[in-house]
This record gives structure tokens, C-alpha cells and sequence, in this order.
């Protein structure tokens, strides 16, 4: 989800189409992956600033 709407350039429309699921279910699982991202991210960024 998170890489074909930001990567690939996918409107929630599209992908909604093309998947049969609603956009609001597509924008939940964006937040959910933003938020795993940013906590990954956060955990490396921490290491290397020790």
C-alpha cells in the first residue's frame, strides 16, 4: 500500500479500484506503515547518534 500510493504514484482511487478495498481501509494501513516506518527509522537514527 505505502509503496504503491508513494512510490508508484497510486491515487487511494486507483488502488481502491484495483483492489476492491475501500479508500479509508487503504488510508488506515497507510498510517499503520508510516507510523511502523517511523519507529524503524527512529530506532537507526538513534544508533547512529550515540
Amino acid at each position: 500500500m505505502f509503496i504503491a500510493h508513494e512510490l508508484e504514484g497510486l491515487s487511494f482511487k486507483e488502488l481502491s479500484a484495483e483492489t476492491g478495498v475501500s479508500v479509508n481501509t487503504l488510508l488506515s494501513r497507510k498510517r499503520y506503515a508510516v507510523l511502523h516506518l517511523r519507529e524503524r527509522l527512529q530506532r537507526v537514527y538513534d544508533e547512529f547518534t550515540k
